[in-house]
Protein backbone atom coordinates (compact mmCIF):
# COMPACT_ATOMS: atom_id res chain seq x y z
CA UNK A 1 0.00 0.00 0.00
CA UNK A 2 0.80 3.36 -1.25
CA UNK A 3 0.34 5.32 2.44
CA UNK A 4 -0.94 3.19 4.76
CA UNK A 5 0.53 -0.43 5.66
CA UNK A 6 -1.94 -3.22 6.58
CA UNK A 7 -2.49 -2.78 10.18
CA UNK A 8 -3.41 0.67 9.70
CA UNK A 9 -6.11 0.06 6.67
CA UNK A 10 -7.52 -2.27 9.54
CA UNK A 11 -7.86 0.54 12.12
CA UNK A 12 -9.08 2.45 9.79
CA UNK A 13 -11.80 -0.26 8.56
CA UNK A 14 -12.67 -0.94 11.83
CA UNK A 15 -13.93 3.01 12.16
CA UNK A 16 -16.25 2.44 9.60
CA UNK A 17 -18.97 1.04 10.93
CA UNK A 18 -20.63 -0.13 8.45
CA UNK A 19 -23.29 -3.06 8.29
CA UNK A 20 -22.53 -4.30 5.32
CA UNK A 21 -18.48 -5.37 6.94
CA UNK A 22 -20.41 -7.93 8.24
CA UNK A 23 -20.41 -9.61 4.34
CA UNK A 24 -16.92 -8.60 3.39
CA UNK A 25 -13.98 -11.27 3.98
CA UNK A 26 -10.88 -9.80 4.52
CA UNK A 27 -7.79 -12.36 3.77
CA UNK A 28 -4.51 -10.73 5.25
CA UNK A 29 -1.67 -11.48 2.33
CA UNK A 30 1.81 -10.32 3.10
CA UNK A 31 5.24 -10.86 2.90
CA UNK A 32 6.05 -10.84 6.38
CA UNK A 33 7.61 -13.87 8.13
CA UNK A 34 6.88 -12.34 11.82
CA UNK A 35 4.92 -14.70 13.73
CA UNK A 36 3.74 -12.56 15.89
CA UNK A 37 2.09 -10.52 12.69
CA UNK A 38 0.06 -14.27 12.23
CA UNK A 39 -0.70 -14.49 15.51
CA UNK A 40 -2.18 -11.03 15.58
CA UNK A 41 -4.10 -11.36 12.34
CA UNK A 42 -6.05 -14.91 13.57
CA UNK A 43 -6.73 -12.87 16.43
CA UNK A 44 -8.24 -10.35 14.50
CA UNK A 45 -11.71 -11.63 14.10
CA UNK A 46 -12.50 -9.35 11.28
CA UNK A 47 -9.47 -11.06 9.58
CA UNK A 48 -10.72 -14.18 7.80
CA UNK A 49 -7.41 -15.48 6.51
CA UNK A 50 -3.72 -14.79 6.49
CA UNK A 51 -1.74 -16.10 3.41
CA UNK A 52 2.21 -15.12 2.44
CA UNK A 53 3.13 -13.57 -0.64
CA UNK A 54 3.72 -14.33 -3.79
CA UNK A 55 0.20 -14.79 -3.89
CA UNK A 56 -0.32 -18.51 -6.20
CA UNK A 57 -3.34 -19.76 -8.03
CA UNK A 58 -3.37 -22.50 -4.98
CA UNK A 59 -3.49 -19.86 -2.41
CA UNK A 60 -6.44 -18.10 -4.53
CA UNK A 61 -8.08 -21.92 -4.59
CA UNK A 62 -7.94 -22.14 -0.97
CA UNK A 63 -9.65 -18.96 -0.27
CA UNK A 64 -12.58 -19.69 -2.58
CA UNK A 65 -13.11 -22.75 -1.02
CA UNK A 66 -12.79 -21.94 2.24
CA UNK A 67 -14.95 -18.76 1.87
CA UNK A 68 -17.03 -19.06 -1.11
CA UNK A 69 -17.39 -22.87 -1.22
CA UNK A 70 -21.38 -22.50 -1.69
CA UNK A 71 -20.80 -20.02 -4.81
CA UNK A 72 -18.67 -22.04 -6.86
Amino acid sequence: MLTMDGWEFLEEYEKLNDPRQKQIILVMLTTSLNPDDETKARNNEIIKGFCHKPLTEEIIEEILEGHFAERL
